[in-house]
């Protein structure tokens, strides 16, 4: 099934792609009026906004990447929490991947993380040589 893009909200809105893309982004800057379509169109064909296109445009994820040897250890979990709740107050989102303890795993984590673009990179406890 295809995903509804902002094209199919603005046109079941009755409202340009422009203006959907506002709503998405500063709610606060449309009329009440307006936004309460573009919102409703998009629930009714659930659509969600596009994270990969928006990065392409910023050139920014807002995602910060940790690498964590170990997702056992109590000590790399209490961190990736922290980590968490400090890139969430910045209004970034942490992915967590693990090596599981074997440097081609934590390699092959490290380069998908780069692979996507992350805004950072933290490593808990490596294991690469």
């Amino acid at each position: 099934m295809k995903q509804p893009t902002i094209l199919d909200v603005a046109e079941k809105a009755g409202v340009s792609k422009s203006l959907v893309s506002l709503v998405m982004r500063e709610p606060e800057r449309v009329s009440e009026v307006s936004r309460a379509a573009v919102l409703e169109a998009a629930e009714e064909l659930g659509y969600r906004p596009n994270a990969v296109a928006r990065s392409l445009v910023q050139r920014r994820t807002r995602v910060i990447g940790v690498v964590v040897s170990d997702l056992h250890n109590p000590f790399f979990a209490d961190v990736a929490d922290g980590i968490e709740e400090a890139a969430f107050r910045h209004g970034y989102r942490a992915m967590i991947s693990s090596g599981f303890l074997d440097p081609k795993r934590e390699r092959g984590a490290i380069e998908t993380l780069l692979e996507l673009r992350v805004d950072g990179l933290i490593m808990l406890g490596s294991m690469m040589k």
